[in-house]
């Protein structure tokens, strides 16, 4: 299995305004240094909670058919497409009938109703894809405990701009950790 990002966000579920809001900071001489924060503690929130905070989409790649299909990144909004590559490279797509989508907060799943009178895949790896569409609506969606243990991260960033010697620590702050805690998808299987 593989999940392939196939689409950035175009915004973050924090702005810079909350960010030097937060950080006291006057007028953007440093915004640039700030946004870059911004994402890098949207990332670690997200890798941290196994979630997709903002829109985009994902392709997760299968070698072989499954009868129940867990999608990771959730929110898991919609699915776009699923196709399988036949042998002479061409894609086919797998018609809705074939399958059904059960979305849910922590995992959301692809059923298949019968695999096997689905086309098998003509090549040995990667044969399979599903497209879908995951994250929060829009950066108000997003929950505030999230934001904040972001606008904690992009303090700590701040702060502690070198990364040699001191007391530097590139583990999550303790508080952002206990913030987002309750959002973090537990792995199945």
């Amino acid at each position: 299995m593989q999940l392939i990002e196939l689409t950035q966000p175009v915004a973050e579920p924090v702005t810079y305004s909350e960010a030097a809001a937060h950080l006291r900071l006057d007028g953007t001489a440093q915004q640039t240094l700030i946004e870059s924060y911004i994402k890098s503690a949207r990332n670690v929130a997200e890798a941290y909670t196994r979630r997709t905070l903002m829109p985009r989409t994902f392709r997760l790649v299968l070698d072989a058919w499954e009868p129940v299909v867990i999608l990771p990144k959730p929110p898991v909004t919609s699915i776009n497409a699923v196709g399988v590559v036949l042998s002479n490279g061409s894609s086919v797509a797998v018609m809705p009938t074939a399958w059904r989508f059960l979305p849910g907060e922590g995992h959301a799943k692809v059923l298949f109703s019968n695999t096997s009178a689905l086309a098998l895949p003509g090549i040995a790896a990667g044969g399979i894809t599903i497209d879908y569409s995951a994250g929060y609506a829009s950066a108000a969606d997003v929950p505030q405990a999230i934001k904040t243990a972001i606008l904690l991260m992009v303090g700590y960033l701040y702060d502690v701009r070198v990364a040699v010697g001191g007391d530097f620590s590139p583990t999550l702050p303790l508080g952002a950790r206990a913030l987002l805690e309750a959002y973090r998808v537990r792995r199945v299987g």
